[in-house]
């Protein structure tokens, strides 16, 4: 193979193939479910943004994701733009560089997070709202009962001014 300027030539028998290294990025894959040991960091293209979606540069990998606004694929009709941050929780294809997300889904990080708090909002912290204010319905005065996770605990203390409980350990 021979390479110019960060493009690779690939002879093989029936074609040519051309990757731009440019456009590929590390990505965790799996091949065989199981365990972690079945986890393969791999280099692969990066996705391309399909229609209403946004190509966001991962900072934080996982179910939820937090990062910066890369591209903005066609018929984007939100005002994102390139180096907003954002995070969102996604229905896989988390664990990688570069993740192209439903501009639906995607929320802005609260200038006073940084993206590694922001990246535990959408799991934890919006579950947890979800839970009280749809789910049990709670309303102010209510007492609520937290029991045996320090992260729902944390999340209680976190809810917006808008749900004022009074909270007792």
């Amino acid at each position: 193979h021979s390479e110019h300027e960060g493009i690779v030539q690939k002879e093989t028998q029936s074609t040519t193939q051309e990757v731009n290294f440019a456009k590929m990025m590390r990505a965790v894959c799996v091949d065989v479910p199981g365990g972690p040991e079945n986890l393969l960091l791999r280099t692969v293209p990066r996705p391309q943004p399909k229609d209403r979606e946004i190509l966001i540069k991962s900072d934080i990998i996982g179910l939820e994701v937090a990062g910066t606004v890369d591209t903005l694929g066609p018929g984007v009709k939100t005002s994102w733009k390139p180096d907003d941050r954002v995070m969102a929780l996604l229905c896989g294809g988390g664990y990688a560089e570069y993740v192209a997300v439903p501009e639906d889904l995607l929320m802005p990080v609260p200038p006073n997070l940084t993206l590694c708090q922001a990246a535990a909002i959408p799991e934890a912290w919006l579950t947890a709202f979800q839970l009280l204010v749809f789910v049990a319905q709670v309303e102010e005065g209510d007492v609520v009962l937290a029991h045996a996770s320090g992260v729902g605990t944390h999340n209680l203390n976190k809810m917006p001014p808008c749900i004022s409980l009074h909270i007792q350990y």
